[in-house]
């Protein structure tokens, strides 16, 4: 289950199509005896289960800072989550108005077994993350690099098993 938070101007079909879920099966979830009022600040169990290796919750996600720029499909594609659940656990903030600074919660996703890697020519982060199944933020953020532009020929690095 994950908790949505009723904004201004949201229906329940709106809040089901986000989760992928049907507004019977929300209704049903909350004991809804009319869909058709919510109020805002209300508080709905919604019956989705989290993607695989990810779990949305108070207690396994980790706060991120916005950048310039940041939209929820960025930030997605950079720690390896969808939208869906960024917006799952992120209820108060409005996908369209992203304030850079501000924290956002990513989920956390479990560390994997990994195994050192040395930079061959040609290889980009980008490249090797494919090869290994991951995404450069996660690469980054394993090997503690912070510009994925700065690897060189024989450089060792840690990537996924």
């Amino acid at each position: 289950m994950i908790t949505h938070v009723v904004k201004e101007g949201e229906t329940l079909y709106m809040i089901a199509r986000r989760y992928g879920t049907t507004v019977d099966a929300i209704a049903r979830a909350n004991q809804l005896t009319n869909p058709d009022q919510l109020t805002i600040g209300q508080r709905l169990e919604i019956p989705v289960e989290a993607p695989p290796g990810e779990m949305p919750g108070p207690r396994h996600y980790v706060l991120k800072t916005i950048q310039p720029g940041d939209t929820f499909w960025l930030l997605a594609q950079r720690y390896g989550t969808t939208v869906a659940t960024l917006e799952a656990l992120n209820p108060e903030l409005d996908p369209r108005r992203l304030i850079p600074g501000s924290q956002i919660r990513v989920p956390f996703i479990p560390p994997r077994a990994v195994v050192s890697y040395i930079v061959q020519p040609g290889d980009t982060l980008g490249a090797i993350a494919r090869r290994t199944g991951t995404n450069i933020h996660y690469l980054l953020v394993l090997n503690h690099l912070t510009n994925p532009d700065l690897l060189f020929v024989g450089q060792r690095i840690f990537v996924p098993a």
